[in-house]
């Protein structure tokens, strides 16, 4: 049978070459088209293949006192040490990543989902990352507060930790909005079209600032992630033609008489069998009908009166009725019982023996199990009725 298939299969695919080529291109195009940088990871560090200019700043640039004391940039992370202090309403300090490509002040992050940042600081800090917009309404470039503002506040410790965070959750805070007199409510967000800088910052109010601490952040990975989800489905939709146009050339070649090489097939009689599952329980089916009254009925007795071993008669009854070896043969025991004990006169002990059980009280507490009642109380309650 299986080389009867792989022939037929290897004929198929010799008669129908030229069609399976021609629909089969677009689909090897498109997946190679998932490798190029579209639909690939913009590593923004390390990168040291990107021209990116990373500046260190504080707020001493506008007259304030806050410093940055050290900085380091290495091919695996940077970092950089500085102090808050008071001098401005809002002491700051930070780094910026400024974008520039092809002579452009911004870059197109418009297909990105999401960036993951690996980032850890010497205390317990709460820091403010940044993806500043070029707004075309709005911004002058000389205007470092027309930027749009796309922020999210993120917690660190002294332990490095990955942050992925969603570029549709980053938001324009309220103030850049009331600045140039905007509706937060109807002003279109953000797409992420041209975008001219990263940034990280801690910025406090003079009352809430680290007591002369000095800081130090350190940063291992910057990394932007696409959206491909509407890339795979069409590949997925793609790939699921593809197997429908499959099939139905294996169909129509069969219904058209199938081959084996050149050779027709010779229509033959089927060989009817029955699986082994059957007759194994066939066997056992068989065996429980006349013995399941033995007192002494064991996985073991079954074993010698069957050939089926233990562990396949626990897996037969298992699958066919859902319970152990021990529950089943209770069922077919009460169910009978309960026959007895409907249609007969015979004492309660009697019946118990007739079934299997040895003990009137083992076989009470079985039958209460079972049926909620004892035998007792099963047999008045059918009598009554009746």
């Amino acid at each position: 049978m299986l080389c009867s298939n792989l022939d037929f299969m290897l004929g198929f695919l010799k008669k129908n070459w030229l069609t399976i080529l021609l629909y089969f291109i677009p689909l090897a195009l498109t997946i190679a088209l998932a490798g190029q940088s579209r639909f690939s990871p913009f590593k923004l560090f390390p990168n040291p293949d990107y021209n990116y200019q990373l500046k260190f700043f504080a707020d001493d640039s506008i007259k304030g006192r806050s410093t940055i004391t050290n900085a380091n940039i290495s091919n695996t992370q940077f970092s950089f040490t500085y102090q808050l202090k008071p001098g401005i309403d809002y002491p700051y300090a930070g780094c910026i990543f400024k974008f520039a490509k092809n002579s452009r002040l911004w870059i197109d992050l418009s297909d990105y989902e999401y960036f993951i940042i690996k980032i850890k600081s010497t205390f317990p800090r709460l820091i403010t990352l940044f993806l500043k917009t070029f707004d075309d309404k709005i911004t002058n470039a000389n205007d470092s507060v027309s930027f749009r503002h796309n922020q999210e506040v993120i917690s660190l410790d002294s332990r490095f930790q990955s942050f992925k965070i969603s570029l549709k959750r980053l938001g324009t805070p309220q103030w850049w909005f009331e600045n140039f007199s905007l509706d937060s409510v109807s002003y279109p967000a953000e797409q992420f079209k041209k975008v001219s800088s990263f940034e990280i910052h801690e910025i406090h109010t003079q009352d809430r600032l680290p007591a002369g601490e000095e800081l130090t952040l350190t940063v291992e990975e910057i990394t932007f992630y696409p959206d491909n989800h509407l890339f795979f489905s069409f590949l997925f939709i793609v790939g699921v033609c593809y197997v429908a146009l499959t099939m139905f050339l294996l169909v129509k070649s069969r219904k058209n008489g199938g081959f084996i090489g050149n050779h027709r097939e010779f229509p033959y009689k089927r060989v009817e069998v029955e699986s082994y599952e059957n007759e194994d329980w066939s066997k056992l089916n068989d065996f429980l009908k006349e013995n399941y009254t033995d007192s002494e009925l064991s996985l073991c007795k079954i074993n010698i009166g069957t050939g089926l071993s233990e562990k396949r008669v626990s897996a037969l009854i298992k699958k066919k009725h859902e319970a152990g070896f021990n529950s089943f043969i209770n069922r077919i025991r009460v169910n009978e019982a309960k026959r007895l004990l409907e249609e007969t006169d015979y004492q309660v002990t009697e019946i118990a023996y007739m079934v299997g059980y040895k003990n009137i009280s083992h076989f009470n507490r079985v039958f209460k199990q079972l049926t909620d009642e004892t035998p007792v109380e099963y047999r008045k309650n059918r009598e009554t009725l009746s």
